[in-house]
């Protein structure tokens, strides 16, 4: 657990977690089951999962849209580097939903293409929180448990 400038520390626990599913589970691919909701979060904020020390330095950038989410799942620790700030290519229909200029080109980076498959299973429990679409799938998997 981090204990330096707590100011830009925001943490989050997750008592229930106990051994994380590792299942190979895949919320886009084959058929398109799911369909992304168009809500545009994962474009309005920018959120790496960074390590311990990745997570130390962070804490030391100056910034308000700038900060670190400490995340306790069972007895670990995950650490997300937070940035609040939109995708210089999100823009805004008149009807308030989003689209991407990049979206049918070759420049349209892989973290975006990939997103929310490229979120390893284990994270699920956190990107839940900030994706629609990931927690639809948690609910499919847990029900069929």
């Amino acid at each position: 657990m981090l204990n330096m400038r707590k100011v830009h520390v925001k943490r989050f626990t997750y008592p229930n977690v106990k051994e994380q599913d590792t299942g190979n589970y895949s919320i886009i691919t084959k058929g398109r089951e799911q369909v992304c909701k168009k809500c545009a979060r994962c474009c309005k904020q920018f959120r790496w999962y960074i390590d311990e020390s990745m997570a130390l330095r962070a804490m030391y950038l100056d910034a308000e849209n700038v900060w670190v989410e400490e995340h306790q799942l069972g007895n670990r620790y995950v650490y997300v580097l937070v940035i609040d700030a939109p995708c210089q290519f999100l823009k805004q229909k008149e009807d308030g939903t989003y689209y991407c200029e990049l979206y049918k080109t070759t420049l349209r980076p892989w973290d975006c293409k990939m997103y929310p498959d490229n979120i390893p299973v284990h994270l699920w429990e956190i990107e839940q929180n900030y994706c629609p679409l990931v927690r639809e799938a948690l609910k499919k998997i847990r029900s069929k448990r």
